[in-house]
């Protein structure tokens, strides 16, 4: 044999070898039903007004009053003092 037929036979068997694995991983993805089943999903938002005091998270509130006698114009100004919240600035600004 010479050195062409030598080097088509291993990229054949690595093509063969590469070829038959992604089936496997197809295969194994297969099920044999085709139900769809929903985990179970809890919301805890609720579209009405609560008391401050009986909602069970970290709130902060800021009024309009407040940013007007600080005298901050811009969004990452007002929320340098809040505790729960974080200012990333982007690349271009």
């Amino acid at each position: 044999m010479n050195k062409k037929s030598i080097l088509f036979i291993v990229g054949l068997i690595v093509g063969m070898l590469f070829a038959l694995t992604d089936v496997a991983a197809l295969l194994a993805q297969e099920s044999s039903t085709d139900e769809f089943t929903l985990e179970e999903i809890t919301v805890t938002a609720q579209k009405r007004e609560e008391n401050q005091q009986k909602v069970p998270i970290a709130m902060e509130v800021i009024s309009s009053t407040d940013i007007k006698e600080l005298g901050k114009t811009n969004l990452d100004e007002i929320l340098t003092n809040v505790s729960s919240a974080i200012v990333q600035k982007a690349a271009d600004g």
